[in-house]
C-alpha cells in the first residue's frame, strides 16, 4: 500500500502543478513533458541563482516562480521529484547557505 500511496500522491501533485503552470500561460505541455523536461529545466533555474548568487538571487528565482505561478512548495515537490534514488543523488539546494535557504522561505510567503 505504501508505494501506492505515494505514487498517487505523486501524480496529483504533478497534476496541481501542472494545471498551475498551464494557467500562467508561459509553458504549453503535458504532463509527461512537464516532468521529463520542465522540471529538470526548472530545477536548475530555481537553485542555480541561490547557489551563485545568494541573497541576490533570491528575487529573480521569486520572479520567475511568479511567472511559471510555482508556489514555495511547489519547488520543494520540483526538487523531490526530479532527483534520482541514488546515492550520489545530487542536491541543488545544498550549496545554498541556510541564511539565504531560510530569507528564500520568508520573502517567498511574504509576496504570495
Amino acid at each position: 500500500m505504501g508505494s501506492n500511496s505515494s505514487t498517487g500522491k505523486q501524480r496529483r501533485l504533478l497534476g496541481e502543478l501542472h494545471t498551475r503552470m498551464l494557467s500562467s500561460g508561459n509553458m504549453h505541455s503535458d504532463r509527461t513533458s512537464l516532468r521529463l523536461f520542465y522540471l529538470p529545466t526548472l530545477r536548475q533555474t530555481l537553485t542555480a541563482p541561490l547557489a551563485l548568487q545568494e541573497k541576490e538571487g533570491i528575487e529573480p528565482v521569486i520572479e520567475q516562480m511568479h511567472a511559471y505561478c510555482i508556489a514555495r512548495d511547489d519547488l520543494d515537490y520540483v526538487l523531490d521529484v526530479t532527483k534520482w534514488k541514488t546515492k550520489s543523488s545530487w542536491d541543488p539546494m545544498k550549496g545554498v547557505p541556510t541564511q539565504v535557504k531560510s530569507a528564500f522561505t520568508r520573502y517567498a510567503h511574504f509576496v504570495a
